[in-house]
């Protein structure tokens, strides 16, 4: 069997982390105060957009560039899902685990370098669609051999479309650690 591993809600809390690099890149470039406050939840461009839809698309590009930039300096808000982890750990020997998550690769791989996450067989970072599908295509997997970790309604709805067997996903839950 093959594990997949969703990334941001799954295996790494990184909602604080993403909150902190968009409130500086807003403020860095806007040069006023970002009013909203982190209230634990997943802030993305999506909510930069729809929170202050007076920003010009040049600002939005900007900010998101600017986030991008700043991300590293916010690597220590980031929190494995230590429970997860400890599981999968128990499987490194026998079976493959990937990551595969819609976020940005450059994201993605100082998240992994940051938490050490050397034992993965391959990563993953989906550019459009539904991930799971792209995945199977791309490392040519059968859906009946993984075994999906995920915590988003909708990505558990793309396994199921991709062939994922429903007893093969596991729904996983906010339990973070710091290590």
């Amino acid at each position: 069997m093959i594990f997949v591993l969703d990334m941001d809600g799954t295996l790494i809390d990184s909602n604080e982390a993403n909150f902190l690099s968009y409130k500086d890149a807003y403020e860095s470039i806007l040069k006023e105060n970002f009013t909203l406050e982190y209230n634990h939840s997943r802030f993305t461009f999506k909510d930069l957009k729809k929170y202050f839809p007076h920003l010009t698309p040049k600002q939005k590009q900007q900010i998101k560039e600017e986030k991008t930039r700043l991300y590293a300096q916010y690597l220590s808000y980031t929190k494995i899902n230590q429970n997860l982890l400890n599981h999968i750990l128990k499987f490194i020997k026998t079976h493959k685990i990937f990551l595969c998550t819609n976020a940005a690769k450059q994201r993605v791989e100082m998240i992994v370098k940051y938490h050490h996450l050397d034992f993965l067989s391959g990563i993953y970072c989906n550019e459009s669609d539904n991930k799971f599908l792209n995945f199977l295509k791309h490392y040519n997997f059968d859906a009946k051999d993984i075994i999906v970790f995920e915590n988003d309604d909708s990505q558990i709805s793309c396994a199921l479309q991709a062939g994922v067997l429903k007893q093969n996903i596991i729904k996983i839950g906010m339990c973070y650690e710091t290590t």
